[in-house]
């Protein structure tokens, strides 16, 4: 396993990358501009979860949902587009896993939990369909105003096949990413920001660890022109702006 250790930059000083196409967190990137990169890494093993979890009440606008550990949840909490002010709340050592299809799929204004321990995962194998977003089965996907929180031990998993999915794709504007524990895709990028606008796109806060485990892959994919990452003086922080 190659492994980047997170080094902070002086208080004083913020660091600026710009890059013309898409952003990548891949050892020679980083070399290339002499920068350590909070604990994003590319590693080549991930062993599959098991995955127990009750969820309840279902998913719906302005409604609290709970997951705990105590029996089997596999089917999407969420159907996209048109679901807001949800939070998803996955208590400690509880588990989904949700085959080929979505975990977790709102629209905005919301927020996704996962506690210490917490497991959320999928297995897209191309078979699901397009998705509630058109970009495949993702394993946590959301749009605007939204905030996914990652504590120690928990983790986010895309487990599936070559472009089938991410393991949390970003659709919208103001969004918040704050990840302690593990966020990771067997075959396409970690986190997959897909939003069209010219303007803020997000935050993400990183003091875990992100990675892809073929080195081919992007950690975190842009898929648009003339983007910059400002790395903050917090040594696990980058923000991402679109010029």
């Amino acid at each position: 396993m190659r492994k980047i250790i997170p080094v902070a930059p002086p208080p004083s000083v913020p660091i600026y990358l710009y890059f013309n196409k898409r952003i990548s967190f891949k050892l020679n990137v980083i070399d290339k501009f002499n920068i350590i990169a909070a604990a994003i890494t590319l590693s080549f093993s991930a062993a599959p979860e098991k995955a127990l979890a009750a969820c309840a009440p279902a998913s719906a606008d302005g409604v609290t949902t709970t997951c705990d550990d105590t029996s089997l949840h596999t089917t999407t909490l969420g159907n996209g587009p048109g679901l807001d002010n949800v939070t998803i709340n996955v208590l400690p050592s509880a588990q989904i896993d949700t085959g080929e299809f979505s975990a977790i799929s709102l629209d905005s204004d919301s927020a996704i939990i996962l506690q210490d321990g917490a497991v959320v995962q999928n297995d897209a194998n191309g078979t699901g369909g397009p998705g509630n977003w058109g970009t495949g089965q993702n394993t946590i996907e959301f749009n605007n105003n939204t905030t996914l929180t990652v504590d120690r031990g928990a983790k986010v998993l895309a487990q599936g096949t070559p472009g089938s999915s991410a393991a949390i794709y970003i659709k919208g504007l103001q969004d918040r990413n704050i990840n302690y524990g593990l966020i990771q895709s067997s075959n396409g990028p970690a986190i997959l920001i897909g939003t069209g606008s010219s303007i803020y796109v997000g935050a993400i806060d990183n003091y875990g660890t992100i990675s892809a485990t073929t080195p081919e892959n992007l950690v975190i994919d842009i898929p648009k022109k003339h983007y910059a990452v400002n790395k903050s003086n917090r040594g696990c922080h980058y923000r991402v702006y679109k010029s």
